[in-house]
This record gives structure tokens, C-alpha cells and sequence, in this order.
């Protein structure tokens, strides 16, 4: 077997630094040399690295190899694409000339249609995660993630050609709501109505103001709607990630605060009766993480969960994991609520399937297999 020599690099964040260092440990499970790297260094250094190290292949998330830059024969360039959004550069406009494009999720979501080699790369999860315990769970539901501060409804995103403004209030009344659906994730579809709404209103979007629709306002209005369903049912619920939660009245009282990557698996979902998964993305890190940990998880459905790197292609509803849309959230998790011997049962067969085929290791030897080399 050829040993190859790998390096991968992603942005800076404690988030990444345990993604870096699982999949790092996945290539040296195979056999290969592997150095992880949580920053973006300059792509001359990255390039005199890959020679000084007769490295075989670099792997960045969320960075293309620009067209211009001067790289050494012989070494791949890949990309994990996570993101289209990188701080506020829209990294979805230049792809560069990395040699292959991995995905968390379909290219269209991002409304990209890539002209070279790439494929779906999901999460991967850690052998030593521990089995649950047996130990009486402490809250009926944990929601872990992200939300964005309540945004100012009066804010100005677009200008008319007297000068005045739209106020996002009014801009809302005339944009379609659907696609603000993070369920449905599509920021082609987003841009397009929003273009489509000015051109409707006669006026001009606000600089930065697309932000609101990619970023702050699809990230909120699906969460906020499943949060307060699941508090229509039971007021035991646990809510885990950064600080914001505070800032909203409605959900301050059930933040918890915020807890490293690894100690999720047992502080929260093995401790949740059920553990609710709401995104764009199914096949999400908690998702795999939640499973892996004997969690019982809640997953809403999405547009892309029939595609290529969709949930469907990897688990089954009411086998592996739970299911439920935006109509029914609430009937759903009630009733996975009152089932918990058929949540175990689920939940049991989901770490199985995980640990027997979804480790880093896994995902090291696809990346290998889909490069070639």
C-alpha cells in the first residue's frame, strides 16, 4: 500500500479543530501521514509546505486553490465546501482550480453547478464515543444550535429611486415567504425573489442587505417556529449553543449555555429524551453526532433528502432516526414523546448503523477513493 502524506486546513474555530482532528485520525487509521492545520495560511507557503513535505494531497474547508496560483505537480487540491458564506464573501462566485469539489450538501442548494469533479462528503463520527449509560434522561427535548439576535423589522434594506426606503416590514409583505424555508435550502431561489421583489417594488437592495435573507432570516424563522411547537407540548426543554438565546424572551429560560463538541454526546443527547434537528441540512455534524451518541434525534424533512448526499440515501425514517415537517412538528414529537421504548429501539439501531459505517475512517478512504490516489 502507498502511504501518502496529507495536510488539511480550515478556518479558525474549536468547532473545526475537532472535525480536523478526527478526519486527521482516520487517515492515520489507514496507514497514511496526516497533519491538521486550524487556519488559512497563504497558498505560496501552502505551496512550498506541499513540496518541503512531498505532500500527496491537501484538503482545505471552505477555500478554493485560486486559478492564478502557482501549485506543485503531483499534489491534489481538494475542497470541503461547508458553507457558501465565508464572513461575508460569497465563496460560491470563484471555485478556482481546485481538483476536486467535496459537499456537505447538494451544489444546487447553493445554486452552483460545478464544471469538475465532485462528490458528497458527510460527517463522519468517532469510535470512542461512549454507549448511553441507562440513566434517566433529564429534559423531554434539547435543541442544539445556532440562532441569529431578533432582527429590527424597521431596518432599511432597499432604496426607491426618490430616496426612500423599504423597510424590511415591508419588503416581507411582498417577498414569498417559501423561500425563506431553511428546510428548503436555495439561495439561488432566494436571490431570485428578492431580485424579483425589487423589480416589483421599483427598488434597489440595500449593500449587505442580502445577508438578511441568506443568513439572518433563514437561519431563524424555521427554528423559532419549531421551538415554540415543541414548547406547546412540554416545557422540558434544554437549549444548547451560543449566547444569542438570551436576547430572545421566548427561549432565554430554557438556554443552558454553550458546551465543546465531545461533551454533547453524553451531557446532552444521551441526557434528552428527544433531541430535535432543525436546518437545510439533514445530514448535519449533530446529526451523526447525536446517533453515534445512542441519542434518540427528531430530523425535519427537506427538498434535497432524495438527492445525492440526502438522509435518504443513508437512514431510514422511523428506523434510524425520527422525522417531521414545519405542518406537523408539534403531533410528531408528541408523540415520539410518549413512545420512549420505540425511541430507544430507534435510537439504538441509529448508533449502530453510524459506528458501523459513517466513522472518520470511512470518510478518509472515500476521499482517498474519489481523488484516485
Amino acid at each position: 500500500m502507498i502511504q501518502h502524506r496529507i495536510a488539511l486546513f480550515s478556518p479558525p474555530s474549536e468547532f473545526y479543530v475537532n472535525v480536523l482532528s478526527a478526519l486527521a485520525q482516520g487517515f492515520r487509521q489507514l496507514g497514511h501521514e496526516c497533519s491538521w492545520h486550524p487556519e488559512h495560511i497563504a497558498h505560496d507557503d501552502m505551496a512550498a509546505l506541499a513540496t518541503e513535505k512531498r505532500l500527496t494531497l491537501v484538503l482545505e474547508i471552505n477555500r478554493f486553490l485560486p486559478a492564478e496560483q502557482k501549485w506543485p505537480r503531483g499534489v491534489k487540491h481538494a475542497i470541503w465546501m461547508q458553507d457558501p458564506w465565508v464572513g461575508n464573501k460569497d465563496i460560491t462566485t470563484d471555485i478556482g482550480k481546485s481538483d476536486h469539489i467535496f459537499f456537505l450538501i447538494h451544489p444546487r442548494a447553493f445554486g452552483m453547478n460545478p464544471d469538475r469533479s465532485w462528490s458528497i462528503l458527510s460527517p463522519g463520527v468517532r469510535t470512542d464515543v461512549p454507549a448511553p449509560a441507562g440513566t434517566p434522561s433529564r429534559c423531554d427535548f434539547s435543541f442544539c444550535g445556532y440562532i441569529p439576535r431578533p432582527i429590527n423589522h424597521k431596518i432599511p434594506v432597499a432604496v426607491r429611486p426618490d430616496g426612500k426606503y423599504y423597510r424590511l416590514k415591508e419588503f416581507l409583505e411582498v417577498l414569498p415567504k417559501e423561500v425563506l424555508a431553511f428546510s428548503n435550502l436555495s439561495l439561488s431561489g432566494i436571490r431570485r425573489a428578492v431580485a424579483e421583489t425589487c423589480q416589483r417594488l421599483g427598488c434597489e437592495l440595500i449593500l449587505d442587505s442580502h445577508l438578511i435573507f441568506e443568513q439572518i432570516l433563514i437561519r431563524m424563522m424555521e427554528r423559532e417556529h419549531v421551538l415554540k411547537a415543541v414548547l406547546g407540548i412540554s416545557q422540558s426543554l434544554e437549549i444548547w449553543g451560543a449566547p444569542h438565546w438570551v436576547e430572545w424572551p421566548e427561549f432565554a429560560p430554557y438556554y443552558k449555555g454553550s458546551l465543546p463538541v465531545r461533551a454533547l454526546d453524553t451531557q446532552v443527547y444521551q441526557a434528552s429524551r428527544v433531541n430535535i434537528h432543525t436546518g437545510g441540512l439533514a445530514l448535519h455534524f449533530r446529526t451523526f453526532d447525536c446517533l453515534a451518541a445512542g441519542g434518540f434525534l427528531l430530523v425535519n424533512k427537506t427538498g434535497l433528502d432524495d438527492d445525492v448526499g440526502g438522509i435518504n440515501h443513508v437512514f431510514r425514517p422511523d428506523i434510524h432516526y425520527g422525522s417531521y415537517d414545519m405542518n406537523n412538528i408539534g403531533a410528531v414529537a408528541e408523540r415520539y414523546l410518549r413512545d420512549p421504548e420505540h425511541c430507544h429501539a430507534i435510537a439504538t439501531q441509529g448508533r449502530q448503523l453510524v459506528m458501523e459505517s459513517h466513522t472518520w475512517k470511512h470518510r478518509a478512504a472515500q476521499i482517498l477513493t474519489e481523488l484516485g490516489i
